[in-house]
């Protein structure tokens, strides 16, 4: 049997709680036991300002909207340029198949941008960080795959996918493995 302080606390516990002051202490009465001894529990209290969106967390929102911002932007710049100086692409029908499919793409992953987003804003339960997840992996190295399908570049493209998956990656483990998330959506 350890040696047990006035307060239940054996040596060891009141030098864990004196070194850790975000600590509390719980009392769990254990019914099996004849005399009905209290089990002095010590368990770390959630720091109030890991609940919720902020920190890291807001800005994977932010650059979740910004991202749609910057691709509507880029493609259409891009499609201007190429009609620009390339004056015999407007108005052939393989040019403007070409403009609806990227617009398309860009609009799936611009929607499916902005619901991640939302949903990590206003609905805390863990399929929302699934669809963040799925959100940055479709924005990322899917749809630069599907791109570069359409646009009929030839070559290798695995610098381009490695490039395209780097924030994914990194985003989708902190999303896992972050401790704000899983206090905010009840993940992990």
């Amino acid at each position: 049997m350890t040696e047990q302080n006035a307060s239940g606390l054996t040596p060891r516990q009141q030098r864990i709680l004196n070194e850790n002051p975000n600590l509390e202490i719980t009392m769990e009465t254990n019914a099996d036991d004849a005399d009905r001894k209290s089990d002095v529990r010590l368990s770390e209290q959630i720091p109030l300002n890991l609940k919720g969106v902020g920190g890291w967390l807001l800005l994977l929102i932010i650059l979740l909207v910004l991202g749609v911002l910057l691709s509507l932007g880029r493609n259409f710049t891009d499609i201007e340029s190429a009609e620009a100086t390339n004056l015999q692409l407007a108005g052939t029908a393989a040019w403007e198949t070409y403009k609806s499919q990227v617009w398309l793409l860009s609009g799936v992953g611009s929607s499916v941008a902005i619901l991640a987003a939302g949903l990590l804003i206003f609905v805390h339960r863990p399929g929302s960080v699934r669809f963040a997840i799925l959100a940055l992996w479709l924005n990322g190295p899917i749809a630069a795959a599907i791109g570069m399908r359409l646009a009929e570049v030839p070559g290798d493209y695995s610098g381009l996918m490695f490039a395209a998956s780097v924030q994914p990656v990194i985003w989708t483990a902190y999303l896992l493995r972050s401790r704000r998330v899983a206090i905010t959506f009840g993940a992990g």
